[in-house]
């Protein structure tokens, strides 16, 4: 779930709910994750969502525009740290011999902090539920918009330094490792709680040794 909205916090002005105090905001977006996670988009309710944390509409709208603004700034404030990490990848200085293990890297320091921070998880979930109906679909192509045009630089600069395939067109690959990371990702997140940190740890590398065989050039020269 490495996505990063168009309105991210680096991109973005400082949104009202900033001005909300932290731990209020923070019983919001927990009550906000786990209405999401359950019902999906539509059929969550706003107003349990602000009954679970005492919040009156009024003040509620004070801070968001709607429930799509909540559920926006909720799943932002979750994955902020996966946002992070692969904002501090600089794909321009990747090259032939430290592109793998940089994503090696970035996929162990990404397993140990959804391992660390149970929100992410359920962040989502909440993602992965909402895109059952248009609306909720709707709301996250955003942040799938933005993880696709981080693996078009990706995949252009691997072709560069000779890493990747180049016969295929770029929009086929990026559509295969879409769906592998969304598979991946829906399938470990309704069963993360089966498997402790190690097994999880593993699917993870499966998944990304999966992605390096879809990438490998035919003449096995990227590998």
């Amino acid at each position: 779930m490495s996505s990063e909205p168009e309105n991210s916090p680096d991109s973005a002005p400082a949104h009202r709910s900033d001005r909300m105090q932290a731990d209020k905001r923070a019983r919001l977006y927990q009550a906000a994750r786990d209405e999401f996670a359950a019902h999906g988009f539509r059929q969550a309710s706003l107003n349990r969502i602000i009954g679970a944390v005492g919040m009156s509409k009024s003040s509620f709208y004070h801070f968001f525009r709607d429930k799509a603004d909540l559920f926006t700034q909720t799943f932002s404030a979750a994955i902020a740290p996966m946002v992070d990490l692969q904002r501090n990848i600089d794909i321009d200085t990747l090259d032939r011999d430290n592109l793998w293990p940089t994503l090696l890297s970035m996929l162990h320091q990404s397993m140990r902090i959804v391992q660390e921070r149970p929100e992410i998880v359920i962040a989502g979930r909440m993602f992965y539920k909402s895109r059952e109906d248009p609306e909720g679909a709707a709301l996250t192509g955003q942040f799938l918009g933005a993880s696709s045009a981080w693996m078009s630089r990706l995949i252009k600069r691997g072709q560069a330094v000779g890493v990747f395939r180049d016969d295929l067109p770029d929009d086929l690959l990026i559509d295969l490792l879409m769906t592998l990371g969304m598979t991946m990702d829906s399938w470990m997140l309704a069963h993360w709680d089966q498997f402790d940190q190690a097994q999880q740890t593993r699917l993870g590398l499966a998944g990304l040794d999966i992605a390096r065989k879809i990438l490998a050039p035919p003449d096995g020269s990227g590998s």
